[in-house]
């Protein structure tokens, strides 16, 4: 994590779900009761890497000021105990409007993230979804591959459309950028296309907001759905 309000909003978010914050020797750790101790050590690194995705898209849905915490060790609890070394935190800086809106969001006791990790929880696609969303590889294709899970899952894109979620225009502004080189570089979808660049692509940080709003809807849905079985 980059910044002290990264800190500030993931502990936040965490304050009432599973996931235990820890705080030991100038460093942070996580401590996630549902990762069983009798998993293979690969196991373990598989479902910490997708576990610390999920937790990343689901802090981000609550606040998009938040950067992203990045797996950086794995510590199995012995008799004694056993760790691995850190490494340097990189820095940044928020605006004073960002600064404002986290401290708002801070203010906020409905702002954790337990009905997210619920819904994760409650339907594989949605969590399938959020790991996507910030495995860390490709941006636009991970955002793509979001995309095409919350399409699929959702039943088509016209049901995307149809209760709101998102405009046809938007939907074709984000395919049409991820997709072509000339809108997203390198890391588009697609190393040549034939037809035109979009006039007006989407930033890479439009996009993850998109994709971001998509998936607020969609959870709350999955509450709704939820909350209405449990009657």
């Amino acid at each position: 994590m980059r910044s002290d309000a990264d800190i500030a909003i993931l502990r936040h978010c965490l304050s009432k779900t599973r996931v235990r914050w820890i705080q030991f020797d100038g460093r942070f750790f996580l401590e996630d009761s549902a990762i069983a101790n009798a998993l293979t050590q690969d196991e373990v690194e598989r479902a910490a890497d997708r576990q610390i995705a999920v937790l990343n898209s689901a802090v981000q849905l609550k606040c998009g000021h938040f950067e992203k915490l990045d797996l950086r060790c794995i510590i199995e609890f012995q008799e004694r105990g056993t760790s691995r070394a850190g490494v340097g935190i990189i820095r940044r800086v928020l605006s004073q409007r960002a600064a404002y809106e986290v401290r708002a969001f801070l203010d906020n006791d409905q702002s954790n993230i337990d009905e997210i990790l619920n819904a994760s929880d409650a339907d594989e696609e949605f969590g399938n979804a959020l790991h996507f969303l910030n495995r860390g590889e490709n941006p636009w294709t991970d955002l793509y591959k979001c995309f095409e899970v919350i399409r699929s899952a959702n039943g088509g894109e016209d049901k995307l459309t149809e209760p709101g979620w998102c405009s046809k225009r938007q939907l074709k502004r984000f395919r049409w950028t991820a997709n072509h080189p000339l809108a997203s570089g390198k890391q588009a979808r697609h190393a040549r296309l034939g037809t035109a660049a979009p006039t007006d692509p989407m930033s890479i940080e439009q996009a993850h907001e998109f994709i971001l709003e998509l998936l607020r809807y969609w959870g709350k849905n999955i509450s709704k759905a939820t909350t209405a079985h449990l009657r």
